[in-house]
């Protein structure tokens, strides 16, 4: 069901797509196995799909980046690319939707730590994850470059300006949102999301 809606942007996204041709404008918000809602209107800007995590735009991209499938996607859309508006780090899952059909492999962008665990959650509604990878920025794995480096564990720490979150690497390495997080004893921590 597609329900009519408003959206706001943050005023540096707004400002940034004035120049761009006008579109249509649509969003996909939600998690869970098929728990997803759209909310489709026309607005003046030149977006064609931005897809939501926690009122945050995570992905852009224009009518001319759309690839028509037809039927296939059951009501889907598929683009050739898209562009990531923010530096934050998030998550490449690998994870089996088992239904009544078999299993089908998905890979899934996901962009907060809740909604991983949203996910990770799910397994009772036919998601299985086989694997997740944290996709994060320079600032924060100390490279200057995005990588992607397997995940082992996510810690969180209450600190004077909400939750911070350790990223803990397969390969040992551990990466921290905060800069104020990273000299806090191990008893403030608590892990919240563990995948060998």
């Amino acid at each position: 069901m597609i329900e009519k809606s408003s959206c706001v942007l943050p005023a540096i996204f707004l400002e940034r797509l004035r120049a761009r041709p006008k579109a249509s404008f649509s969003s996909i918000c939600g998690t869970g196995k098929r728990n997803y809602k759209a909310v489709a209107h026309t607005i003046t800007l030149p977006v064609i799909m931005c897809i939501l995590a926690d009122d945050c735009v995570m992905f852009l991209t224009f009518d001319h980046a759309e690839v028509p499938v037809g039927s296939l996607l059951k009501g889907g859309r598929t683009w050739r690319y898209v562009e990531y508006l923010t530096s934050f780090p998030y998550f490449h899952v690998s994870a089996l939707d088992l239904d009544d059909d078999g299993a089908r492999l998905a890979t899934l962008l996901v962009y907060t730590v809740h909604d991983l665990l949203d996910l990770a959650a799910a397994e009772s509604n036919g998601w299985q994850i086989q694997h997740v990878q944290l996709v994060s920025p320079g600032h924060l794995n100390g490279s200057g470059e995005w990588r992607m480096d397997a995940l082992r564990r996510i810690e969180e720490a209450e600190v004077s300006r909400g939750t911070s979150y350790a990223y803990s690497l397969n390969s040992g390495a551990t990466y921290f949102d905060r800069e104020e997080s990273k000299g806090l004893p191990r008893q403030h921590w608590r892990t919240v999301f563990s995948h060998a």
